[in-house]
């Protein structure tokens, strides 16, 4: 079986294969997460920036906030309505969902928010922007850094994706039974107008606050 890199809590660990249950569940949770946004009434482009946004803070769907379906670090807020209180996180504490369906309905309210409403943006530069007005990423980094992350990110979730055979597209979900969102990978490819330039290195996590 032929060798793929996995993005874990360190970056790159090579030498891995497809029969791996760290890549399985990797696109298992990406499907999901990809079919949450789609039913919550998020646009194509929107739901692929997000999804690529979430593997890369994530870790690849790896860290705490991930088990509680918060892949995108939402901090919680008393006006969402499908959010509950997690653990402690500086003066406030990050936000727990019952499902990934929870979470994307929670985070197209918060992406709606002003000054940036990002929701509101139709390219992947404006979306960085209002992402950036609202505090979502350290000031220290340029929004120009983001979207260089961002593409680079989407290239590794088409690493995990190219050796995985169409054959093999029913992948248990984190909800239990199936999922037939294997070939989310080919949407991606509408990441941004122009095509994607690989190579970024991941940022760091970035906080979006309820």
């Amino acid at each position: 079986m032929a060798e793929v890199a996995y993005i874990g809590d360190h970056g790159f660990i090579s030498a891995t294969t497809t029969d791996d249950p760290k890549v399985a569940a990797a696109v298992s949770y990406l499907n999901a997460e990809m079919a949450a946004l789609k039913n919550a009434g998020f646009s194509e482009l929107q739901t692929n920036w997000n999804v690529v946004k979430d593997y890369m803070e994530s870790g690849a769907f790896t860290n705490t906030n991930s088990k509680y379906f918060n892949p995108g670090n939402i901090t919680w807020s008393k006006h969402s309505k499908t959010a509950k209180k997690g653990r402690a996180f500086g003066s406030g504490w990050w936000a727990v969902y019952d499902s990934l369906d929870d979470y994307a309905t929670d985070l197209l309210r918060v992406l709606s928010l002003s000054p940036g409403k990002p929701i509101n943006a139709t390219t992947l530069e404006q979306w960085v922007h209002g992402l950036k007005l609202n505090n979502y990423f350290d000031k220290d980094k340029t929004e120009q850094q983001y979207v260089d992350a961002l593409r680079g990110a989407k290239d590794r979730v088409n690493i995990l994706s190219s050796l995985v055979d169409d054959s093999h597209q029913d992948i248990t979900t984190p909800g239990g039974g199936s999922d037939k969102f294997m070939t989310w990978w080919h949407g991606l490819d509408t990441l941004e107008k122009g095509g994607i330039i690989a190579g970024a290195t991941i940022i760091g996590v970035s906080i979006l606050k309820g």
